[in-house]
């Protein structure tokens, strides 16, 4: 409507204004005396559709056999609607959701399994939003394994599943060195230690949906090994201290782990930590720490 001629790029000068579509406009207009008002200039103002909002659209959960929920819908929101209302429906996967988001998990799984969940505003069924849950299964002894760099199948036939940590800095070592470490021989767990490596400023951030209780978070260190077992001792400072935490709580602050092992190369440290889970959220975290006045390492 505002072209002049389908042949011409004026602007029809009849047609003063065309609200866009999506937004609204306002007038303004200045009082005059004798009550009588005199337009200034129209205001556009635009309009945002409705949409929903999800905490974290991609999730893992571990499957210990416990029958547990978790609550996606305290996790989700509207925006451009005073309704706040949202239904939840299954879209692929096993398990059950309720329509205000309770989602049950299944008691058994055995591999990654993958769930959709479909969110969608009761103030427009066109405004939706797609959950994503990853389900990791425990092994027969009851623990749940992860390893860095891929997926591994130690020497107890338990398998150690890829859910590397979602923040930066990881440095894949796969392969690398540990099979040959003379420490570790007969080890079962010898393909897990240094399978991953960090560097400056790198954090690792696991965050887990599982079942309510009481956790024991164990990491697996190892020293590099590089051929040089027992006659090398590494440089504290290649690895720098490390902060570990669970659940908001610092575990450990400028831990030394090479310590553990006089820093010697070609040995494995392990790290436990305590976890009480409320919440249906274990969060884990490593970070790496410099001291103060100390060079990047790497």
């Amino acid at each position: 409507s505002l072209m002049l001629s389908a042949n011409s790029t004026k602007v029809n000068p009849s047609n003063l204004y065309v609200v866009p579509a999506g937004t609204a406009q306002i007038t303004a207009r200045q009082p005059l005396s004798g009550g009588s008002q005199t337009p200034i200039a129209p205001i556009s103002i635009g309009l945002i559709g409705v949409g929903v909002g999800l905490r974290n659209p991609q999730v893992s959960a571990v499957i210990t056999g416990a029958s547990y929920s978790y609550d996606f819908g305290n996790d989700a929101w509207v925006t451009g609607s005073s309704n706040q209302n949202l239904t939840w429906t299954l879209a692929s996967g096993p398990g059950s959701v309720t329509s205000y988001g309770m989602y049950t998990f299944p008691t058994s799984i055995s591999t990654v399994t993958s769930v959709v969940l479909t969110a969608t505003a009761a103030a427009d069924p066109n405004a939706k939003a797609t959950q994503y849950i990853l389900l990791y299964p425990t092994s027969t002894d009851g623990n749940f394994r992860s390893a860095l760099g891929g997926q591994f199948v130690d020497g107890k036939g338990f398998t150690w599943w890829n859910l590397t940590g979602i923040e930066g800095g990881i440095i894949i070592q796969s392969p690398g060195d540990y099979p040959s470490w003379p420490s570790l021989s007969g080890n079962a767990e010898r393909a897990i230690y240094q399978s991953g490596a960090y560097g400056d400023n790198s954090d690792l951030h696991w965050h887990l949906i599982v079942p309510n209780g009481n956790y024991k978070v164990r990491f697996l260190f190892g020293q590099q090994y590089d051929g040089c077992l027992l006659t090398c001792v590494l440089n504290p400072a290649t690895h720098a201290p490390v902060a570990i935490g669970v659940n908001g709580q610092l575990d450990a602050h400028g831990y030394l782990w090479g310590q553990q092992v006089n820093n010697l190369a070609g040995m494995p440290w392990d790290y436990l930590a305590p976890a009480q889970v409320t919440n249906n959220l274990l969060d884990v975290w490593i970070g790496r720490v410099n001291p103060d006045n100390s060079s990047n390492q790497s």
